[in-house]
């Protein structure tokens, strides 16, 4: 199990919810696979992680009261980390935060949706990491397996706006599928030969959706959208391979099915036998790799990627990734037109021809069913913004 464990990484090459599976459903979350300070971190996403922190970190979170007033508790929690990592950085400098850094965060809350500004309001950390390699992350604070505290991290240039523009961003992150930008590329670089993308949600910061997603992250962990039995059982003629049930209130229900078949072996690189529940249904759009491919998707099979994602209930391309990435995507549109925000994901081919838009697709009943469960989900009166009140 520990070879396996030490395998995930930013740059993983399987698909994400081989290792998100794994993690949640062994109980392993405060495992060891790369070192922060004087913590420990696993790797849940490219944008989300779990640190597990040493004791005397772990006194400074749970001793930490949030303030009433959200502008001052940013400016406490806010610091600047010199790492490129997803981690929880120790020596993390509050001093080294511009004053306009300060207003900008304070004016990205107030934008928030209400639940979403609780959450933001009272984050441990914002940790601004210039050198991070992804716009943004969520990060699980850890100790003693415990979940104590919740933080995230963000590029400065994210931040205050000045990062190449979103749809920019979006069209790189597209086209990551498809061999026609690199993840390492700082410039962005995007081709006409591949889909372009934007989303946006108007008169918000350029950035919005992606702050909204990183928090639904955190709401997910700390609320159960996705929760796992523990009842597991070996699959008749696959070594390594586990069969778990999923609870029937889980999100996971809605797209990823009943169960969850999940390997548990030391030869985690070289499989590639991993299950998806509805990759029969939709063979070309479980194509979709982003960050993670191996090797790039034919541009002949745009059309028919988004033909299938048009007719799924996945609200965005990304949602496909994972579950947890299923959650966070539909969470956000949802948070948008719930609370009036004008807000649009559009994809078109190299001709302009439009192959997505969000606004004709939450039309559909299936998405109209999958934002029903959201929308009961944030109903809930036990709703916790912060894992510890």
């Amino acid at each position: 199990m520990n070879s396996l464990i030490s395998s995930f990484s930013f740059n993983s090459s399987g698909s994400p919810q081989k290792w998100l599976l794994l993690i949640f459903l062994t109980g392993i979350l405060g495992a060891c696979t790369q070192k922060g300070s004087s913590n420990n971190t696993v790797q849940l996403a490219p944008d989300y992680a779990a640190i597990t922190v040493d004791d005397d970190t772990a006194k400074q979170v749970t001793e930490q009261v949030p303030d009433e007033d959200c502008a001052e508790h940013i400016k406490k929690i806010t610091c600047v980390s010199d790492s490129d990592d997803s981690i929880y950085d120790n020596s993390c400098s509050t001093s080294r935060v511009k004053p306009e850094q300060h207003k900008a965060l304070l004016k990205l809350a107030n934008e928030m949706p209400p639940f979403h500004k609780k959450v933001f309001c009272n984050l441990n950390r914002i940790q601004i990491q210039d050198s991070l390699f992804s716009a943004a992350y969520a990060g699980l604070i850890r100790h003693d397996r415990k979940l104590i505290g919740t933080f995230i991290g963000v590029r400065g240039s994210i931040i205050m706006g000045k990062e190449a523009t979103s749809g920019d961003f979006d069209t790189w992150k597209e086209q990551l599928n498809y061999g026609l930008s690199t993840q390492k590329d700082p410039t962005l670089k995007v081709s006409p030969l591949g889909p372009t993308a934007k989303e946006s949600a108007k008169d918000h910061h350029p950035f919005f959706a992606y702050f909204v997603h990183e928090l639904n992250h955190l709401i997910d962990q700390m609320n159960s959208a996705n929760n796992f039995s523990d009842e597991c059982v070996e699959v008749p003629g696959k070594k390594d391979w586990l069969r778990c049930k999923v609870p029937e209130q889980s999100f996971h229900h809605l797209s990823w099915g009943p169960e969850e078949v999940i390997y548990n072996g030391e030869d985690y690189e070289n499989n590639s036998d991993w299950p998806i529940p509805w990759a029969e249904k939709y063979p070309a759009l479980k194509e979709l790799c982003y960050y993670v491919c191996k090797n790039p998707v034919s541009l002949d099979l745009i059309p028919a990627i988004y033909k299938e994602l048009n007719e799924s209930d996945f609200l965005t391309p990304y949602s496909t990734q994972s579950f947890m990435e299923d959650f966070a995507e539909a969470s956000t549109v949802w948070a948008m037109y719930k609370n009036n925000i004008p807000y649009l994901l559009e994809v078109k081919d190299s001709k302009g021809k439009i192959l997505f838009s969000s606004a004709e697709h939450t039309q559909s009943l299936s998405v109209q069913q999958k934002l029903k469960w959201i929308d009961d989900f944030f109903s809930r009166k036990d709703l916790k913004y912060h894992p510890l009140y």
